[in-house]
């Protein structure tokens, strides 16, 4: 995969010195995001106003933004039009979010060097559902929820002020949240490295951690970009426009958007074949299934169904709309 990676590199190189025109055309191809915020347990009912809000701001500073609840969004090919996945207030507290072909596909997408950004309740509950349904992903994030006090205000601190989701932002910033405590500390996590942490001054015993308290941080997980933050419980946060940029950046980092200097991994061009779906405004297949008679019903993503008989060898294409 390295491999891969590299001479893909070497390629979009040699195209920027010999194709200047056509490699800032490239450069500038707008980073494409999917927000996930399917909740199966506790409902954050503030999470659709935060979409509302995280799309209106990545739109206006030219990210393309996707979302949805719907698990079947999680396949290969729908996946690879994405520089990135948000996991926004998901929990697995009544059991998966995904079925196993889907949490597969996902897998497989972070290996390719896809971004992942975990957003407050995305962490994995107690290390226990996901542990046990899908251990794969607690390993991914780095983190893991133990338990968390009344909502509160405090003050972050941007312990490492260099990185490209921390640049220019004041060191010192007051949020409002639900400070969650973490069972592990991502800073004893290998491969993983702490940008921001919160000041415990006045804390409930239930969100204490002995003074080193982690609320962002980075990882590289199998060739993937890992941003997390625990904060944004409801629009207490995400309405304070450092933290919205804070958010914003990571975002753009975990999708290679940032300054070379600043990247564990190099940035992940989108596969020709996705882009060519874009363009051509063709819908992404979610699933397809096949009847006992050979028939097949192929779910798109945009919710369309297309029915194709038995025999018939065409990748069926809804009607536009």
């Amino acid at each position: 995969m390295q491999s891969v990676r590299a001479a893909r590199l070497a390629t979009l190189f040699c195209a920027s010195l010999c194709l200047g025109a056509l490699g800032g055309q490239a450069a500038a191809q707008s980073p494409r995001v999917l927000i996930f915020y399917k909740q199966n347990g506790y409902i954050h009912t503030a999470t659709p106003t935060v979409v509302s809000t995280l799309t209106a701001d990545w739109t206006a500073h030219g990210i393309t933004v996707e979302t949805t609840i719907d698990s079947l969004a999680f396949t290969t090919e729908n996946l690879a039009r994405f520089d990135a996945v948000v996991f926004l207030n998901t929990n697995y507290r009544n059991g998966p979010l995904l079925a196993r072909a889907q949490e597969a596909a996902f897998e497989a997408y972070i290996r390719d060097g896809g971004g992942f950004v975990g957003l407050h309740s995305a962490i994995p509950l107690n290390g226990t559902m996901e542990e046990s349904i899908w251990p794969w992903y607690a390993s991914l994030y780095g983190g893991r929820f133990r338990s968390h006090a009344p909502y509160r205000a405090a003050y972050i601190t941007m312990e490492d002020t260099t990185h490209f989701s921390t640049r220019g932002l004041p060191v010192r910033l007051g949020l409002q949240d639900e400070w969650y405590a973490l069972q592990v500390n991502p800073r004893d996590v290998p491969g993983t490295h702490v940008l921001a942490t919160v000041n415990e001054t006045g804390f409930h015993p239930d969100s204490y951690m002995g003074g080193d308290h982690p609320v962002t941080w980075i990882r590289n997980f199998e060739g993937s970009r890992v941003w997390v933050t625990v904060i944004g419980h409801d629009m207490g946060s995400f309405s304070n426009t450092h933290f919205q940029t804070h958010v914003r950046h990571g975002v753009l980092w975990a999708a290679g958007q940032d300054a070379p200097s600043t990247g564990l991994v190099p940035g992940r061009p989108r596969p020709q074949a996705a882009r060519a779906g874009e363009s051509s405004g063709r819908p992404m297949t979610a699933l397809t299934y096949t009847g006992r008679n050979g028939a097949r019903l192929h779910v798109y993503v945009d919710g369309r169904t297309v029915a194709v008989p038995r025999g018939e060898r065409r990748d069926a294409a809804p009607t536009p709309r």
